[in-house]
Formats: C-alpha cells, structure tokens, sequence
C-alpha cells in the first residue's frame, strides 16, 4: 500500500529497504461450473526517508525510518457455467498499521503528528462476461486515514472511486482462431472520483478544483503474448 492519497509534506516519500516479508494462506475450491477462493495476506516493511540536506552541495541525507505492516482478506466467486454467461464477484480489504520515525508538527495549527497511524483500504468488483466476447466491469475503491499534520491540506485522505469499464473481444476466445496466441480486447473506461482527500470540493484547499475534477475516460486496445 503506498500513500497515494497523501504524505508528509516535510519530507519526501522516500525507500524501501531491507527485507520485506510477504505470506498469504489462501483457501481455493474448483465445483467445475463455479469456484472460489479466499485467503488472508500480510507483509511487512521499512520505509527510509529522506530529507532535504541543508549542505548545497548535498540533495538528501538519510532521515527516520517508517514501519509498515499489512493486513489483508481477499475473495472471490465465479461462475462458468457453459461459458455463455460467466459471472465474477471480488472483494479485497487491506489495513497498514504504520509506526512513524519523526512526528512533524504543523505550522500553522501547532498539532503534532501522532506516532502511529492506520491506513484501510477497500475495494469490491463485479464482472460480467457474455459468451466470452463483451463484458462489463464495475467496482467501487475506498481509502481513507487521518493525521491533522501529515495528510495536507485537511487531515484525512477519506477517497471513494467509482470505476466501470466495457469491453470487447473479438477473438481470444478458447474455440476462437490461433487460440490463445491471437487475442484483442478493446476497452472503454471511466474512472470516477465520489470524495478526494476527505471531500468533494476544493479537495486540495481553498479555491482548487472539485473530486470530479480528477474524473477521466480512456479507450485503449489490448493484445497480450
């Protein structure tokens, strides 16, 4: 998980280092006509800042240190049935517990940032596919933490996207020509901010633009080897 959404704005995001443990346990179950899949993950990492060195002939120098540590359960259903209708339901939900190095202190307000921080992040999908040709894809992504100092401008980085996409294959398909080397799929999406950084107006301060300034639509062709 990274900090999309905001950072400190004293220092940059800086580097990973070091090692980072990842596991999952996942629990996978074939019915033929169906399946599911479901499991737990988490990783842990520790992320060096760095600041801006007072030294002109220096950029940065080493700054603290964060830790982050992962926490996440994911799903998944799908139906096949004879592959004229094929139905996919996803749902995904992360917490990062976050210890910080440095708690900076806002200039303004005089608060100072806490020593330990949660991050959530959620998202929930659907995909509907008929005879393996045109499909729909909708989803729903929602982030949010709060820190009154790190997350500029408001303190908290609450976001809710709205994501849905057509598309269509003209061949790709299993019985299709030169299966599965030959493939296309052309795409329509539009992706939709409902709140950035906590609202939906002047999301980055006082006069700037609204969450569905950030809204975009992309049409794209894709071909996979």
């Amino acid at each position: 998980m990274q900090d999309r959404l905001g950072q400190d704005p004293q220092s940059d995001p800086g580097r990973f280092f070091g090692l980072a443990p990842y596991w999952r346990l996942a629990y996978l179950h074939d019915m033929k006509t169906q399946f599911f899949g479901g499991g737990i993950y988490g990783m842990s990492a520790k992320r060096q800042l760095a600041v801006t060195s007072p030294q002109p002939l220096q950029t940065e120098r080493s700054g603290p240190s964060d830790s982050l540590t992962d926490i996440g359960a994911d799903a998944m259903y799908e139906y096949l049935g004879n592959r004229e209708h094929i139905v996919q339901l996803r749902a995904n939900a992360v917490r990062e517990s976050r210890r910080y190095g440095s708690t900076p202190t806002n200039p303004f307000t005089g608060a100072v940032a806490p020593a330990r921080a949660t991050v959530r992040e959620l998202t929930l999908a659907a995909t509907y596919v008929f005879r393996q040709s045109y499909g729909i894809t909708a989803a729903v992504m929602r982030s949010d933490s709060q820190d009154p100092v790190r997350y500029y401008p408001f303190g908290r980085t609450t976001s809710k996207v709205r994501y849905t996409e057509l598309f269509w294959t003209p061949f790709g398909k299993e019985d299709s020509w030169a299966a599965p080397w030959a493939n296309l799929r052309l795409s329509a999406v539009w992706n939709r901010f409902d709140k950035f950084n906590g609202g939906t107006q002047n999301v980055f301060g006082p006069f700037s633009p609204n969450a569905s300034a950030l809204d975009w639509f992309q049409i794209y062709a894709q071909v996979t080897f």
